[in-house]
């Protein structure tokens, strides 16, 4: 009995580890972005475990490779610290036709106080008001001064494709352009 009592507590518990994470992409508009330009971040969290937070906050940081990232000063804990330090990072939740959204509106380099050159990528994440009421993965986004190419889908992890087999790939630019896309050398 001790011991599916103790089976029992140990997958329940391993059940709310992985439930405290959500992998979610946020709507980042504009698409294109530079490091000072105000950006518009958006996270859906409908049928989510966040969908039922009150209130959330974004975790953003600046990577950097091969060093440690630079994180925003309202990187803070909400739940042992003061307001005037989180509110910056605070989200407006709403609920547009029958979803829960969480918004925010900032400029990277205000946000961060990293200057425009220093910030080539952002990482951000949702988080509740203390990490155990639950956050979404985190998410990175290039920022983009001048001319960029993004493939918008498909995106992650990519699995092996049988000859003939068709992908579809879908591409957005910062500005007009034409584009031509080879594979093997061959243009498709």
């Amino acid at each position: 009995m001790l011991q599916r009592l103790l089976l029992i507590l140990a997958l329940f518990g391993t059940s709310l580890g992985y439930s405290q994470n959500v992998n979610l992409v946020p709507e980042i508009e504009p698409s294109f972005f530079s490091a000072d330009e105000e950006i518009t971040i958006s996270y859906d969290v409908t049928g989510t475990a966040l969908a039922s937070l009150p209130e959330a906050w974004i975790w953003l940081w600046v990577p950097r490779e091969g060093e440690a990232p630079l994180n925003a000063p309202s990187n803070i804990n909400p739940a042992s610290s003061n307001s005037s330090g989180t509110n910056p990072a605070k989200f407006t939740k709403t609920n547009p036709s029958d979803k829960t959204v969480f918004t925010i509106t900032l400029t990277p380099t205000s946000f961060t106080g990293v200057d425009k050159e220093s910030i080539k990528r952002i990482g951000m994440l949702l988080k509740g008001n203390d990490w155990s009421n639950g956050q979404t993965t985190d998410y990175f986004v290039d920022v983009t001064d001048g001319f960029a190419l993004k493939v918008d889908s498909p995106i992650g992890i990519f699995g092996f494709y049988q000859p003939g087999q068709t992908i579809n790939i879908d591409a957005s630019t910062s500005n007009p352009a034409d584009f031509e896309f080879f594979i093997d050398e061959v243009l498709d």
